[in-house]
């Protein structure tokens, strides 16, 4: 959520830097320095978005197999005898 966040506020930071320069020198060569710092961030989130995809996979799986095997355990699990009932 920070990483999203900080994406956001540099886009419009770039937005409002390149509205207000005048001289193009320098315009370009801030325009291109925050486009490497808008992509270093985007690889940065993609990196943990792969992350967090890849944890919940595994989460996914551990909860399967729980599931699973308590599922085998409820079938193989002798069942308790009925009580014997008098019949008078």
């Amino acid at each position: 959520m920070r990483k999203c966040s900080g994406v956001i506020v540099v886009s419009i930071a770039l937005a409002f830097a390149g509205c207000s320069r005048d001289d193009s020198g320098q315009r370009t060569s801030a325009s291109r320095e925050a486009g490497r710092v808008a992509y270093q961030l985007s690889q940065e989130t993609k990196r943990a978005a792969e992350k967090a995809r890849e944890d919940l996979r595994k989460a996914g799986n551990d909860a399967r197999q729980g599931w699973n095997e308590a599922r085998h355990e409820a079938k193989t699990k002798p069942k308790a005898p009925e009580p014997v009932r008098r019949r008078d």
